[in-house]
Parts: C-alpha cells; structure tokens; sequence
C-alpha cells in the first residue's frame, strides 16, 4: 500500500504544526545602565543584571567608538 506524496505532506505537515503548538519559550527581563562619552573617538561602557527563572545574573558592556559620537535625548 503506498500512501500519496499530497497525504504524506499533508501529515508531515500536521505532525509538525502539532509539535510546534506545545512549545513554549522561557522568558526573563534585562535591565542595562550604559554611560558614553567622546567627540571623535569615545568609549562607552555599562552594567545590568538579567533575570531568568528566578536567578539573577551580572553583565556589563563596553566598547571604543571612532568617528563623530553623538547621543540622542529621549
């Protein structure tokens, strides 16, 4: 018995719509404090801590800039 490639799509299809409506993604919250600074070359550079499934963790960030640095308010 052989099964048509429209029917085989079709349930290959179906399978993985089902195994993608089950998943679901972790979700966590980033919060960054970043300074800048400079006219043609800069630097810039920063803390923040994430927070996922109940544990916090440290980050930081940094960086040198070349060019005209400038910052926008808002």
């Amino acid at each position: 018995m052989t099964i048509s490639s429209a029917l085989r799509g079709a349930l290959v299809a179906l399978v993985a719509f089902a195994g993608l409506s089950s998943a679901s993604a972790d979700e966590g919250t980033v919060s960054l404090v970043i300074y800048k600074a400079g006219w043609i070359i800069g630097g810039s550079g920063g803390s923040g801590v994430l927070h996922f499934r109940g544990r916090s963790y440290a980050l930081s960030t940094g960086g040198i800039d070349y060019g005209l640095v400038c910052c926008a308010a808002g």
